[in-house]
């Protein structure tokens, strides 16, 4: 055993680490020690700060909602700016029926009272646009069906009203065409891009023709397969009345 000591303490002293080596990496090791601790109490003293800062933004914009309750669920131009302001804050009003804002405005159950009507009209014109309708013509009968004495809405409010209902996994959904259009999609089917690109040409005035999608440099199989996919689906008319035919696309039949 002393033999094994001894061996030690001369490889030690060969390594060069004696009694101020050992001293001066225990040192180390409570240095940075320290330092880990100081860290952490600085990043809990930053949480705690930033905990403060959102309790107090929070409660500004409680009383803010609750100073414009009216302002805000009366007038969708305000209301709108409203949620785009607490989007940027990274606020979500309507993320619950429970959430603070959605309980100070009733916001809740109005978006939810929307998203019914969405509802009901869809399934009362799905015979006629197979499940496509503009956001334009669905905003109009939302108006109508609401009738005046209702608190306006605009196509923000409709937006959001869709977009809670599409967390329910409904198949429902916004289309955004690529000139800028939109239409809302209430049937669970997955458009592909030479359907859309169809619907987006047609929009222009509400039909398209062979000829349209020639011009495109579509040849006769894509036209073909394009058209008659949309049509099963009831979302295109064929009107062979005309010369040359033409193909209606639903959603804009009636707007056109």
């Amino acid at each position: 055993l002393q033999y094994n000591t001894l061996l030690k303490k001369k490889e030690m002293r060969r390594r060069g680490v004696g009694k101020s080596g050992i001293h001066g990496i225990n040192k180390a090791d409570d240095l940075n020690r320290a330092v880990a601790g100081m860290a952490d109490q600085l990043a809990e003293t930053e949480i705690s700060n930033v905990k403060a800062q959102m309790d107090v933004f929070k409660t500004n914009l409680e009383q803010f909602a609750h100073k414009y309750r009216n302002e805000i669920r009366k007038n969708p131009v305000f209301r709108m700016r409203f949620q785009q302001m607490c989007t940027k804050a990274g606020v979500d009003p309507l993320v619950s029926n429970k959430g603070f804002l959605a309980e100070t405005l009733g916001m809740g159950d109005f978006y939810f009272d929307i998203g019914v009507q969405i509802i009901d009209i869809c399934l009362r014109t799905r015979n006629q646009n197979g499940g496509l309708i503009s956001l334009p013509e669905l905003h109009s009968l939302l108006l109508k069906q609401r009738g005046e004495f209702a608190n306006p809405i605009n196509e923000d409010d409709i937006e959001r009203s869709i977009k809670k209902l599409s967390s329910l996994g409904s198949g429902m959904g916004i289309i955004v065409l690529p000139n800028g259009s939109k239409v809302f999609r209430s049937v669970p089917c997955d458009f592909n891009s030479d359907q859309i690109t169809l619907i987006n040409i047609a929009s222009k005035k509400g039909f398209i023709t062979v000829s349209d999608l020639q011009t495109s440099g579509w040849d006769s199989h894509r036209i073909d397969t394009t058209l008659h996919s949309l049509m099963n689906e009831g979302m295109v008319w064929l009107d062979n009345q005309c010369s040359p035919v033409q193909y209606w696309v639903a959603c804009f039949f009636f707007s056109k």
